[in-house]
């Protein structure tokens, strides 16, 4: 005997290929609508019950469509693999047509969980509210990137690159710099400007001192007696441009060594140098006497050949008397190409004959010196770069 089972839906209308729970007029494929949407008092519980399935279940289900949604309610069963690689917890699963996918995971995606992109332009308006960011890396140089150097945050060092990932200064910039619509400096009274300089590691350093025309200045005194030098085959003396005793100005980017002035920076330089030499003969009577000494007052350099060589300077021949006095030597100004690691310095030697005995009266006293009351000094040297 067949049964014929009669299936009696009440609340359900359809309506030209839509149904409608709840409502006669449904407004999609499936509208459902609540009773008394509204009603406090109603307790019955309204929704849609999606099935509920172990991650065993899910994992052996085939055929699933795209779109199918399920709600896991057992992980204990199954294993995260295959269909069910994304199946770690309970909750709301879709079918994307290969895994299931956890639908809080799509819906928790933002900034701080998933890389993502713009689909337009944003703007983000903090009104009147901070925006921080806090950084505690452990390693690295660049905690905070845009567009890949072009400005870079170091928060372990608290340095900014802008150019570059690696920045070795509180702000390393590597490219050109430009700064418009500044005051006039004539709008700072009260206070005295300072130049900026950068230094050839690119560092942007200021100074007491005026480095807009660099220059070494030196004056001293001198009052060793070398007149056994002079009175030798060969024999010449150095002047000691580096001595602590001398007065010294230096805005050039140059050291001072020891008898010598090791360049640092390639260009075009103005040598100037003068030289008070006090001198006495040797007497061989009971009268003054006179006699004349040949001196060469130079200025040597010496380069990759590691030879050095004469590049500028003058011969004078002085009248002495066995009276001791001082003689003023100017040495003429010169204009010299020098290169980063030439040394440069300053030397008095006598000419000397066929023979190479030294030219002239043999020499009893020799001293650089200057006068105080007169306001004199031994020698002066300067070195500018044009």
């Amino acid at each position: 005997m067949k049964k014929i089972v009669l299936f009696f839906f009440c609340g359900i209308s359809f309506s030209y290929g839509q149904v409608g729970i709840g409502t006669t007029k449904p407004k999609a494929t499936l509208d459902i609508e609540a009773k008394k949407p509204a009603d406090p008092n109603l307790t019955t519980p309204e929704g849609v019950l999606i099935p509920r399935v172990s991650r065993l279940r899910a994992q052996h289900m085939s055929g699933v469509k795209e779109s199918t949604i399920i709600y896991i309610d057992n992980v204990d069963d199954g294993s995260a693999t295959g269909i069910t690689f994304n199946i770690d917890s309970t909750g709301f699963y879709y079918f994307d047509g290969s895994l299931w996918i956890k639908i809080d995971s799509v819906l928790d995606d933002n900034i701080y969980n998933s890389n993502g992109s713009l689909d337009a332009n944003r703007i983000v308006d903090q009104k009147s509210q901070s925006l921080d960011f806090i950084i505690k890396p452990q390693r690295g140089t660049s905690h905070f990137n845009v567009a890949d150097a072009t400005f870079n945050i170091d928060a372990i060092n608290k340095r900014v690159g802008i150019g570059t990932t690696t920045p070795n200064q509180s702000l390393d910039v590597n490219g050109k710099l430009r700064v418009t619509q500044t005051p006039d400096i004539t709008t700072y009274n009260s206070t005295i400007p300072r130049a900026l300089y950068v230094t050839n590691e690119g560092d942007v350093v200021t100074s007491s001192l005026d480095y807009t025309s660099p220059e070494l200045f030196v004056q001293g005194q001198i009052f060793t007696d070398f007149a056994n030098i002079f009175n030798q085959k060969g024999g010449e003396f150095i002047i000691a441009i580096d001595d602590p005793v001398n007065e010294i100005t230096n805005t050039l980017y140059v050291d001072l060594q020891p008898q010598k002035i090791v360049i640092k920076e390639k260009g075009k330089y103005l040598i100037d140098s003068s030289v008070n030499t006090g001198l006495s003969i040797v007497k061989t009577g009971t009268e003054v006497e006179e006699g004349y000494v040949y001196l060469n007052y130079t200025i040597q350099k010496r380069g990759s050949s590691l030879k050095w060589e004469n590049i500028g300077g003058i011969r004078n021949v002085i009248l002495c008397s066995s009276l001791y006095y001082y003689y003023q030597t100017i040495i003429p100004s010169m204009v010299v190409d020098l290169e980063p690691g030439d040394d440069i310095r300053l030397v008095i030697s006598r000419s000397i004959s066929s023979n190479g005995n030294p030219l002239g009266a043999d020499i009893a006293l020799a001293k650089l010196g200057g006068n105080q009351q007169h306001k004199t000094v031994a020698f002066t040297f300067s070195l500018t770069k044009l």
